[in-house]
């Protein structure tokens, strides 16, 4: 709790803020009613500055009382690497904004194939929503073409945003 920087707070929290009998080994869960998973205001306000006693009250806590664990992906070996955590990490936060992505998708979707517009057009505009249109910054990632820039103003790269909204020829 003394050496791990846990609390959004600008000041540094490295000892106690009054003259208490320090214990260096004091941990963050130390602070936490687990009957009513609510801070411990007196304890806190006992430990900290006033500044940092707020910061950490303002902490919203888990209404679940859930007993932490350590635990990894482990590699084909069964280790743990840097490089693992880093793309589970990734994927987590892919999975996260995809999950919140369908939810604001769905209403978007029953709108766009709602609409009385061709088929042709409802497939093109789903196209463009996915960022599945053959746009040279794409084809130059690929290795298809050489480069990015707009066929029609050459002043800018040809992104689905130029060609639909910005390109001045269009």
């Amino acid at each position: 709790m003394w050496v791990d920087n846990w609390v959004d707070y600008d000041g540094f929290i490295a000892r106690p803020a009054t003259d208490i009998e320090f214990d260096p080994d004091q941990q963050v869960h130390e602070l936490i009613d687990v009957s009513s998973m609510e801070w411990k205001p007196e304890v806190i306000h006992k430990l900290f500055s006033n500044q940092a006693a707020g910061s950490i009250l303002s902490m919203p806590l888990s209404i679940r009382a859930i007993e932490d664990s350590l635990f990894w992906w482990p590699d084909k070996r069964g280790l743990f690497s840097v490089k693992l955590a880093y793309w589970l990490g990734r994927l987590r936060v892919v999975e996260t904004k995809l999950k919140a992505r369908t939810m604001q998708d769905n209403k978007w979707w029953n709108l766009l194939w709602g609409l009385e517009v061709p088929p042709k057009l409802k497939h093109f505009l789903w196209r463009v929503s996915h960022g599945w249109l053959a746009i040279k910054t794409k084809l130059k990632r690929r290795h298809v073409v050489d480069d990015d820039i707009c066929q029609l103003c050459r002043s800018a790269e040809e992104t689905i945003n130029h060609v639909l909204f910005e390109c001045p020829q269009v």
